[in-house]
């Protein structure tokens, strides 16, 4: 069966280019009320994906992502 994978980034409609981190199908708040990162410009998308690949790698997503999975496990019924 296909996948459809939603884009990372898009162009809102004032011209700004926004990321979005997903864990799941469901936004990655880095602050909270805050789903989006947004770019200046869109010579720097690049970039700001290589600061986010470089601060996963350190370890300081991991809390956002523990959250993020604990909110998605099915909690069990006994």
């Amino acid at each position: 069966m296909p996948v459809r994978f939603k884009p990372w980034w898009w162009t809102d409609e004032t011209g700004k280019l926004l990321l979005t981190l997903r864990y799941g199908n469901k936004p990655l708040e880095l602050e909270k009320g805050k789903p989006t990162i947004e770019i200046a410009q869109a010579e720097n998308l690049l970039t700001t994906l290589n600061l986010v690949k470089e601060a996963a790698g350190a370890g300081e997503l991991d809390k956002k992502l523990m959250a993020a999975k604990s909110e998605r496990t099915p909690k069990l019924k006994v």
